[in-house]
C-alpha cells in the first residue's frame, strides 16, 4: 500500500510538471500575442506616416513639375528657343 501511494505521488508530480510546462508555454504565447498586437499597432502608425509623407512628396513633385512646365511654355512663347 505504501508503494502504491508513493507511485501515485510520483505520477501526480509528473502530471503537475507537465501542466506547469503547458502553463508556461501559454503564458509565453499570450505575451507574444500581446507583443505582436503592439507591434502591429505601431506598424500601422508608421505606415500611415509613410503614406502621408509620400502624398506630400507627390504633391510637391507635381507642383514643381507644373511650375517647370509653365516656365518652359513661357520661354518658348517668348521665342528664346527656336
Amino acid at each position: 500500500m505504501a508503494n502504491q501511494i508513493k507511485d501515485l505521488i510520483s505520477a501526480l508530480s509528473r502530471v503537475q510538471a507537465s501542466l506547469t510546462r503547458i502553463q508556461t508555454i501559454v503564458q509565453q504565447y499570450n505575451q507574444d500575442v500581446l507583443n505582436i498586437k503592439l507591434r502591429m499597432g505601431r506598424l500601422e502608425e508608421i505606415w500611415n506616416k509613410y503614406e502621408e509623407i509620400q502624398d506630400r512628396l507627390e504633391r510637391s513633385e507635381r507642383s514643381i513639375g507644373t511650375a517647370r512646365w509653365r516656365r518652359a511654355k513661357e520661354v518658348s512663347e517668348i521665342g528664346i528657343f527656336p
